[in-house]
């Protein structure tokens, strides 16, 4: 696993001038390029569409000249009757409740040789237990509840389920840019010596031949 301190790089690497499939792409959209990724992307890309269950604001972005379609990338019949050189779910899969919906999409609507690039909070990430250990944290249950995550997954977890779903891994990346507080951005340096600390993981993979 190697260490960066943003997506950009790597995201520029394997998305200049490709087209691109953004999953949960409203939470994109911002003027911060470490965060909002779907704007970033959107710069780079050959051509970018997006897809989210966020109807209102689809509709309200749409109108902004984006291109995004109103869908759930869990569901069994979903299909955008096209494949993409590159697909990016950033910061999704703790939101997915059914992986095997959501990676089986993928794989409809990936190009045999397209990239897969996923990332996703660490369940090793530091700040986190700190706060456990400092009593802030009582129970994650609310946090959860509130920002619709229902797992956390760590790059052993993330592993194994691209390799059950027939994805191989062929870069990871531990990443720290997401969410730098003044608190988080002290604990960097940590994370420099013990990477797996790290904020966020970050995987590209190919579909297995």
């Amino acid at each position: 696993m190697k260490f960066v301190e943003n997506r950009k790089k790597i995201l520029e690497k394997h998305c200049k001038d490709k087209v691109i499939l953004d999953i949960g792409c409203i939470g994109g959209i911002g003027n911060n390029e470490d965060v909002h990724m779907h704007d970033f992307l959107r710069k780079i890309a050959k051509e970018i569409v997006g897809i989210d269950i966020n109807r209102e604001a689809v509709e309200y972005y749409n109108k902004r000249g984006y291109n995004i379609i109103c869908a759930d990338f869990q569901d069994s019949n979903l299909n955008l009757n096209r494949k993409f050189d590159v697909i990016f779910a950033g910061e999704v899969i703790e939101h997915v409740e059914n992986h095997g919906n959501f990676l089986a999409n993928v794989k409809k609507h990936l190009k045999s040789d397209g990239i897969f690039i996923l990332s996703t909070p660490n369940a090793h990430d530091i700040a986190y237990h700190i706060n456990r250990i400092l009593n802030r944290i009582k129970d994650d249950y609310n946090i959860c509840k509130n920002i619709g995550h229902v797992i956390l997954h760590s790059y052993g977890t993330i592993r194994y389920l691209l390799e059950k779903y027939d994805f191989k891994i062929i870069e990871c990346y531990y990443v720290n840019s997401i969410c730098l507080t003044w608190r988080r951005k002290l604990l960097k340096v940590l994370t420099y010596i013990f990477p797996d600390f790290a904020e966020s993981i970050l995987i590209v993979s190919k579909l297995k031949n």
